[in-house]
């Protein structure tokens, strides 16, 4: 399908839904509730269900473990040269770099978000790394009628903010939100949520909310492939922001100048490739394969309770009166 306009994009999100993510997605909407312990009990009304914390510590304990360990990344020298080699190292510390940066300035780790929704639904979604341009500022320069001592204090204080801030910006998003190409190396992604209107309109200044209110939901989309990208609010491509001139980049497709599709997914390994091909074949996490069996444990500790409450304390109580 050749993607030229806005309704090409809201098209091809629509099929991707509807005919290749639909059974995955269903099983990850299942997966949620049951990690919420919402699971359905046949008990008689005047007594309540009891649904033990099974799926969630299945998923933090893990998670926990993993995250007590110290990742650290390490970049290779693709010469022997000495210049290479320092370039290695460069590279090493800015990826480490950005990896703590981003972990302290979000509001929830990105890393142990991923770790839980591969645990969970065996899938997970990262965005990025992207450049946050109001995260930069360029080195000042010294200005005609400034004393030297001016422009030292002005660099300082430049400096400073630089150590302060960070450019780059790696995002672990919900594997539902990010529809990918199916191909075993996505040409492309859209990223498909719901957002509060004040949300987009911090994030891109250029988009004129008009008479939507800022709590209110608005369709959000992104497009990517390695040629262009798209943003999409409701029905129609927003300015995602200025050029390096500051002149308004144009509502409509732009140029990718990251050279990259800046969406990745990753597996659990639980699923895997069948004949079939199918998407959910691969998404499967420890929830999944366990659900009839949490189901079962939920009925049987709620009923357990049930005949506990009707018959051992009843009895409990008769043989404490006749003492």
């Amino acid at each position: 399908m050749k993607i030229e306009s806005p309704e090409d994009v809201i098209a091809l999100a629509n099929e991707l839904e509807k005919s290749v993510y639909n059974t995955e997605h269903s099983n990850m909407d299942e997966e949620i509730q049951i990690c919420n312990l919402d699971i359905s009990v046949d008990i008689p009304a005047r007594f309540e269900k009891h649904v033990p914390p099974t799926a969630i510590n299945a998923i933090e304990d893990p998670v926990n473990d993993i995250m007590r360990m110290k990742l650290v990344f390490d970049c290779e020298a693709y010469t022997d040269t000495e210049k290479e080699k320092k370039n290695a190292e460069d590279r090493t510390f800015l990826v480490n770099r950005a990896y703590a940066e981003n972990e302290r300035r979000s509001d929830i780790s990105p890393t142990r978000d991923a770790l839980k929704n591969l645990i969970r639904h065996g899938k997970c979604a990262i965005k990025g790394p992207l450049w946050k341009a109001s995260e930069y500022e360029e080195e000042p320069e010294k200005g005609k009628r400034e004393s030297a001592e001016d422009y030292k204090d002005r660099l300082a204080r430049w400096n400073l903010g630089q150590r302060k801030s960070f450019p780059f910006t790696i995002a672990s998003m919900h594997p539902k939100s990010v529809l990918f190409d199916p191909s075993p190396e996505p040409k492309y992604a859209i990223e498909k949520v719901r957002k509060k209107a004040y949300e987009v309109a911090d994030a891109y200044p250029n988009w004129d909310m008009g008479a939507t209110k800022p709590f209110s939901e608005v369709d959000f989309i992104e497009y990517c492939d390695i040629e262009k990208r798209i943003i999409i609010v409701g029905k129609e491509p927003i300015s995602i922001g200025n050029d390096k001139d500051g002149k308004k980049l144009p509502a409509d497709f732009i140029d990718n100048l990251y050279g990259y599709v800046y969406y990745s997914r990753a597996y659990s390994g639980l699923g895997g490739n069948t004949p079939d091909g199918k998407a959910e074949d691969k998404a499967v996490g420890v929830i999944h394969m366990a659900k009839e069996s949490l189901k079962a444990e939920a009925r049987l500790v709620s009923v357990l309770d049930v005949a506990t409450q009707l018959v051992a304390i009843p009895s409990l109580t008769y043989e404490e009166d006749a003492m």
